[in-house]
């Protein structure tokens, strides 16, 4: 039976094998608005959320818990959210990352052609369109 990763800390080994709690999110977003907006859209959708004021603040947080979804802003100082989904999906197997952005399609085409983030949505967007995207994940309904 694992232990539960909450209670101790997590050792390299078991980073990626280390399964998420279901409906459980962290969203990183550098502005506050924004960070707090889609923290309790989440909510509302039935996640257990935590939020991180940028890439730093993210990484800090994955060390003590396990998402099953990252939701991140693409453009912050510091770690750009692809990075930072870059590095989630490089240490954790099962977490689904989002990528969030005031940026149109084609200024982030080659970043979506690569494969590497789960799920882009744009902003601004609405809860509803928040619930489709992450609709299948744990049995959330939008």
């Amino acid at each position: 039976m694992p232990s539960d990763p909450k209670k101790r800390g997590v050792s390299f080994f078991d980073r990626t094998t280390s399964r998420p709690d279901p409906l459980r999110a962290l969203v990183v977003d550098d502005n506050s608005f924004t960070l707090n907006l889609v923290r309790r859209m989440l909510e509302a959708l039935g996640f257990q959320v935590d939020a991180a004021n940028g890439g730093v603040q993210a990484k800090q947080l994955a060390d003590r818990c396990r998402y099953s979804l990252v939701l991140t802003d693409f453009q912050m100082p510091e770690i750009d959210g692809y990075a930072l989904a870059t590095w989630f999906k490089g240490n954790f197997e099962f977490t689904r990352v989002f990528v969030m952005t005031g940026c149109s399609r084609d200024e982030v085409v080659d970043y979506i052609n690569t494969g590497l983030v789960d799920r882009w949505i744009f902003k601004p967007f609405s809860l509803s369109q928040l619930g489709e995207l992450v609709d299948g994940l744990a049995g959330v309904k939008s």
